[in-house]
């Protein structure tokens, strides 16, 4: 966001805050997201963590969840660098674009430093 952009500073202040408060409010659904998942256990009636990962794994057929992508590597084409690049640009942390893109952090970062 460059200030040049705007056409007075009450304007770039404003879209600054907006774009704080998105932020704001994205970092806050994880942080409940996060309190949520440590306390589901409970909430589904289970005595602790590893009675629902057992109770799950029996679901599963004693099998642990695989990724997607399951060990395959992933090949970084230009159009995947440049969704990361964008994704960047728009704020994202290497931990989120990794996840939604499907490759690794310090995959993140290499694309990032060859930009």
């Amino acid at each position: 966001m460059s200030a040049g952009n705007y056409s007075s500073l009450s304007d770039y202040e404003n879209a600054l805050i907006e774009e704080a408060r998105k932020k704001a409010k994205e970092e806050w659904q994880e942080v409940e997201k996060r309190q949520r998942l440590a306390n589901l256990y409970q909430e589904l009636g289970f005595k602790s963590t590893n009675e629902l990962i057992k109770a799950l794994q029996s679901v599963s057929g004693g099998k642990a969840a695989k990724s997607e992508n399951s060990g395959k590597r992933v090949r970084i084409t230009p159009e995947i660098a440049a969704k990361v690049k964008e994704m960047k640009n728009a704020g994202k942390g290497p931990s989120e674009i990794s996840r939604t893109m499907g490759i690794s952090v310090p995959s993140v970062y290499n694309i990032l430093k060859k930009a």
